[in-house]
């Protein structure tokens, strides 16, 4: 099916979703896969798989989410994210987390099919203010186990941290229920199982231990061979009509009988009859107590949720059977695999499976004052940790969304008093559904209003810098942009002169990346009077244009870095800006590529003129290099044969010709270091000899007579 959105990684940006709904998608309602995603005001409804699934290792925030009627889990997470103010309901399990960070606050998680939250692995999970109630299955269960992504395998881990404080845990231990859902993979198949015998045999079994993640099981399924690749032999004796038959068994801890397979029987009313060995059955059935009747005929497995620990074992045996194996090298080899397996979840508040040191349940509410401890799985691991536990249910331990549409304010309260031409902060709490919000003002008592701002997100705050004069008195009203008649005013509210000072920033952040060495960022006054400041740095590769000031509006300021002599790396400072208005810092960032070695040249020609040359080492990149060169000939002469450059070093060469024989020679010079090597083709031309004037007696020298000298030779040659 169709992901509704599908988030993909966004290398070095960020993705903010504002107001969305996302209904009846025929797949997941939301994949997340990118780092620094932020999502406010979403709805997930009536999704044919997960509601929201998050694989990003970098940062998550949602924020007014609801996720409701999913096929399956809720929120199934995978990375790390934080939720405040959710509604998770109606859906399989409500959260699923195996790995990561997962932050839940102020949040509602309710009438699940399954449980309320299902929590593996290595995570480490917190949980605060948050009511978990009235699901089907527990309202919390650990396991040590995970799952590697939405399909991957199965392992173990050391187990999850689990935080779960100052929450409402209630009503969850009422029901139990099966989870349709089949787990593959569980289980690994059973292939080395054998035995052997001549004629009647009495008695054979074998059986491995298992463990289960999390529940108990209710279902089995798997595919089973009496003899895989074997020769046919007949089996035990004919027994009663659907009688239960030792050939393949799911035992509980207690050594109980939940499951069992019938045997090969040729008996005519078997369905498989006639059928010995080497045939592959399918057998799938639910797990519970076996009804035996007392005509020994039609037996039947009666589906029953068993109690038990989150260990099983598999049997495979008989009592009394006929095996014609004649000869120490025949070996019946029955085998099972594809081992399925569907699981009860409920009957208690909280079940672990996992490292209960880990766990830390103090400060909850649990619905009753006394006997909490039995709310606890007594099969998983104990004690649990419920210390200081409430006797009252916790008011503030939901999500708002649930609530009748209304607006509370915050800040400001009724006649306070407010500075002219000054930031303002408005802060308000909302109930109910209103992703967004109208923000407007009055001078005449609320006769007529002048919006502030429309139409913007619903975050709960709004720094508002008013233009008001001094003596007016003015009202403030915040209403649902899509539904005017929920709305809130306050006021009267007094415009005073402004005389204090109010320190800010022009940014929190300075990022020089590789490349800038300057950056300018300003001290803001945003209130009245004069603001005295003072500014400092905690780098010694940084540096300030000021160090102390006076503003009544704006002070810039000039930030300098040096990466001289520095390494390659990520580099971070703190800019400290003080006054008696308040404190603020700026965080420095500033990076240093590596160093990347570049030579001027690939080839020196030296004709028979040249005597010297010289070529340059060049770091095009941070930091340092320490370079060697080495030429392979004792002609080529270097000026320096080593160093270290932050930026260009060069290198005369020059050829001693007393050391060349010949007319023409090639060297070369090998350039190392440990950012790349290098060389260079040096060639050398040499100066032409003087002729011989012995070789030709008879041709006359004329590069013996000056220029200018005119020669007549009557000679014929």
């Amino acid at each position: 099916g169709k992901t509704g959105i599908n988030i993909r990684p966004i290398p070095d940006g960020s993705v903010i979703i504002k107001d969305v709904t996302i209904l009846n998608s025929a797949g997941h309602g939301v994949i997340i896969n990118s780092p620094n995603v932020i999502i406010n005001w979403m709805r997930i409804e009536s999704c044919s798989g997960h509601g929201l699934v998050n694989e990003s290792l970098g940062i998550v925030l949602a924020s007014n989410l609801r996720i409701i009627n999913a096929s399956n889990t809720g929120l199934f997470n995978h990375g790390d994210i934080s939720i405040t103010n959710a509604i998770i309901e109606h859906n399989r399990h409500g959260v699923i987390s195996f790995s990561g960070n997962l932050d839940i606050e102020g949040s509602s998680i309710r009438n699940n099919r399954v449980n309320g939250l299902l929590l593996g692995g290595d995570g480490d999970n917190t949980i605060v203010y948050t009511s978990i109630e009235k699901n089907s299955g527990y309202g919390i269960e650990t396991t040590k186990w995970s799952q590697a992504g939405l399909n991957g395998t199965w392992s173990q881990s050391s187990g999850p941290i689990l935080r779960v404080n100052n929450c409402n845990i209630v009503s969850n231990h009422q029901t139990s229920v099966l989870d349709k859902t089949v787990y593959e993979g569980l289980w690994d198949d059973w292939t080395d199982a054998e035995y052997s015998g001549d004629g009647w045999i009495d008695g054979w079994n074998a059986r491995l231990i298992k463990k289960i993640p999390f529940g108990r099981i209710g279902w089995i399924g798997f595919d089973y061979n009496s003899n895989n690749g074997g020769s046919d032999f007949s089996w035990q004796p004919c027994t009663g009509n659907s009688v239960w038959s030792y050939i393949a068994e799911l035992r509980d801890a207690r050594n109980q009988k939940l499951t069992y397979l019938t045997a090969p029987f040729q008996c005519y009313w078997n369905p498989l009859e006639g059928e010995n060995s080497n045939t592959w059955h399918n057998y799938e059935n639910f797990t519970g107590l076996i009804n035996k009747t007392n005509d020994y005929t039609n037996w039947q497995i009666e589906a029953q949720d068993i109690p038990n620990s989150d260990s099983y074992s598999i049997w495979q045996y008989f009592e009394h059977a006929y095996v014609p194996l004649s000869g120490t090298d025949q070996y019946a080899r029955p085998v099972m695999k594809n081992i399925k397996l569907r699981f009860y979840h409920g009957g208690y508040e909280v079940s672990s499976y996992s490292d209960n040191e880990a766990i830390d349940l103090g400060s909850n509410y649990w619905g009753q004052k006394k006997g909490i401890d039995t709310l606890f799985n007594p099969h998983g691991a104990l004690p649990i940790n419920y210390s200081d536990f409430r006797s009252t249910e916790i008011g503030s331990a939901y999500s708002l969304l649930n609530e009748t549409n209304k607006i509370l304010f915050i800040e400001p309260v009724v006649r306070s008093s407010h500075q002219e031409v000054k930031t303002m902060k408005l802060a308000w709490k909302t109930y109910g559904w209103i992703p967004v919000i109208d923000i407007a003002v009055s001078t005449d008592a609320g006769r007529s209003w002048t919006n502030i701002v429309e139409d913007i997100d619903n975050t709960g705050e709004y720094s508002w810098w008013n233009n008001l004069i001094t003596g007016e008195t003015f009202f403030l009203r915040i209403n649902h942009s899509n539904d005017t008649t929920v709305a809130n005013k306050i006021g009267p509210l007094f415009v005073v002169e402004n005389v204090t000072p109010t320190i800010g920033s022009s940014t929190n952040k300075l990022d020089f990346r590789l490349k800038l060495s300057s950056l300018q960022f300003s001290i803001l006054n945003e209130g009245g009077g004069t603001l005295p400041w003072s500014v400092s740095d905690n780098q010694k590769w940084l540096s300030l244009s000021r160090k102390t000031g006076v503003t009544k509006n704006r002070s810039v300021i000039t930030a300098t870095v040096d990466r001289t002599a520095m390494s390659s790396g990520n580099y971070r400072g703190v800019i400290r800006i003080k006054s008696d208005a308040g404190d603020i810092s700026i965080k420095v960032r500033m990076e240093i590529a590596k160093p990347n070695i570049n030579i001027s040249t690939k080839r020196m020609d030296f004709d028979s003129t040249l005597t010297e040359m010289s070529f340059d080492i060049v770091n095009q990149g941070g930091s340092y290099i320490k370079w060697n060169a080495k030429p392979d000939s004792e002609w080529i002469i270097l000026s320096k044969e080593s160093g270290t450059t932050l930026d260009r070093d060069v290198v005369i060469v020059k050829v001693d010709r007393a050391l060349i024989k010949d007319s023409f020679q090639n060297g070369i010079i090998k350039i190392s270091s440990k950012v790349g090597n290098s060389s260079i083709r040096v060639a050398v031309t040499q100066i032409a000899q003087k002729i011989n004037k012995q070789i030709l007696p008879n041709i006359p020298n004329y590069a013996q007579y000056p220029c200018g000298t005119v020669l007549i030779d009557n000679r014929l040659y």
